[in-house]
């Protein structure tokens, strides 16, 4: 005779482990802007008029965006960037906004300056895209001189063309004090490749790796191992989002490589403004605060965290009411082993 059902059951998992999450700081260097987003039924036509359904004014700008997410999953956030004149309207509107959400903002004033940069976003309701026209206007980047001494436990910077080699020092000097340096590698100027030497975590965009040819974010990242470890880079951490497929992660150890993908959080589409700044503000996030709860190691768990919190954000307009998921709830998103080669 069969043995009965339950004896098929799977025997319980062994208890996870207790995380040694704790809180940490973190400075965010990069853009702040004002964002004007105009929904659309359908994206126009050139040399078409049409009319929007709703029109919102917000802050943005890649590294004030990660700061509120991470904020919000539990760091204590502090950003750095460059605003107009002080008591400007613009600038009001971005501390002003930042305050509001726990941040701590660390505003370089250019009194010569009136407004802010501007992005115009046209968002498709029917597919959920968003276009992007961007205006910086004459605010000019951080200098060397604005950067305040290292005092933070982790420093994460948004790499921007307009000053790569004040970040380049600026992130030599933070990683010789003894600061974890994170970098956020979306735009695709050539300028900015040599930077991700300078980290010890590179957070790669959909398009950067499309720009070197890969349509997979493991075999980009794989790609990225190989070539870290033959400039003698032994420690490295990656990630790569792709949007509604999920992310993958990657770890250098040694002449270990290992990497996880995971799967998108399944939610109803409402707005894709900012998901890639979420997805990293709760990796930096996960990575910073040292959580390891669960059963996926510190990597994996940062990997579901900020799969989950993007996913979190598509579902919403705006920031408002994002949180860091426990153990059960990233347990909605699927992991598995990439590929895995090497000894430390």
């Amino acid at each position: 005779t069969w043995p009965k059902p339950e004896a098929f059951e799977a025997a319980p998992k062994p208890p996870a482990p207790p995380s040694s999450k704790r809180e940490a700081s973190v400075l965010f260097v990069g853009l702040a802007c004002v964002d004007v987003v105009m929904s659309v039924d359908n994206y126009p036509t050139e040399d078409t008029c049409c009319r929007a359904s709703s029109m919102r004014r917000c802050r943005g700008g890649n590294a004030s965006n990660s700061a509120v997410v991470a904020q919000a999953c539990g760091v204590e956030a502090t950003w750095l960037g460059t605003c107009p004149r002080r008591d400007s309207m613009d600038s009001n509107f971005i501390v002003g906004d930042l305050e509001a959400g726990g941040v701590t903002a660390a505003p370089v004033f250019r009194d010569a300056v009136e407004h802010a940069p501007t992005s115009h976003i046209v968002h498709n309701t029917s597919t959920s895209s968003r276009t992007i026209v961007h205006c910086r206007g004459s605010l000019d980047e951080l200098r060397e001189s604005d950067l305040p001494e290292p005092d933070f436990d982790w420093a994460h910077f948004e790499g921007r063309a307009g000053n790569a080699d004040v970040l380049r020092e600026a992130m030599r000097r933070y990683r010789e004090a003894g600061t974890t340096v994170s970098l956020e590698l979306e735009k695709l100027d050539e300028s900015l490749d040599s930077l991700e030497d300078e980290a010890d975590v590179v957070l790669y965009s959909k398009e950067r790796a499309e720009r070197d040819g890969y349509r997979d974010p493991v075999k980009f990242l794989a790609r990225k191992a190989s070539d870290f470890s033959k400039r003698g880079q032994a420690q490295k951490i990656m990630t790569c989002a792709w949007g509604e497929h999920g992310a993958a992660a990657c770890a250098v150890e040694g002449l270990a490589i290992m990497i996880l993908r995971c799967g998108a959080l399944k939610t109803n589409v409402v707005d894709t403004v900012g998901a890639g700044d979420s997805f990293n503000g709760a990796f930096v996030s996960a990575l910073a605060s040292g959580d390891d709860s669960g059963n996926d190691g510190a990597l994996g768990r940062a990997l579901r965290v900020a799969s989950h919190v993007a996913g979190q954000k598509v579902g919403r307009v705006g920031f408002a009411g994002l949180r860091y998921p426990s153990v059960a709830d990233c347990s909605e998103v699927w992991l598995e082993v990439a590929a895995q080669c090497g000894s430390k």
